[in-house]
């Protein structure tokens, strides 16, 4: 953003420019759309973590369920691969917003599960 009477370069959020001294005026429906789309952010980190442990969970229950002989895993490999990569592509918007621990965690964790999902199914197959 620019100073609108001396045209430097301001940060945001401040309520005089350093270089002149004049008061900044942000509009409002801009400060609005700000908090809307950080807002938006924060649940994408969220959901995304969601995911992500939703996807390990799967992951798990098929493992168990294959070791116990109690059904074939590759319906809930494959739900547990898919959910990872979900995982990590609604984390990566998160990412923008001040809960990144969340979408980090979120994108770590789907990105093992589908890592370790695609393994084991590729060992099952074998």
């Amino acid at each position: 953003m620019n100073c609108p009477k001396c045209g430097k370069k301001i940060r945001d959020g401040i309520k005089f420019c350093d270089a002149c001294g004049s008061e900044i005026e942000e509009d409002k429906k801009e400060i609005l759309a700000k908090r809307s789309e950080s807002r938006k952010m924060k649940i994408l980190a969220f959901v995304g973590f969601g995911i992500a442990l939703e996807s390990l969970l799967v992951l798990i229950l098929a493992i168990l369920y294959h070791l116990d002989n109690r059904e074939d895993p590759i319906f809930y490999l494959l739900l547990a691969v898919f959910s990872g990569i979900a995982a990590i592509g609604v984390s990566i918007p998160g990412l923008k917003s001040n809960k990144k621990g969340f979408a980090i965690t979120g994108m770590i964790i789907g990105g093992i599960v589908a890592i370790a999902g695609t393994a084991y199914g590729f060992a099952f197959m074998m």
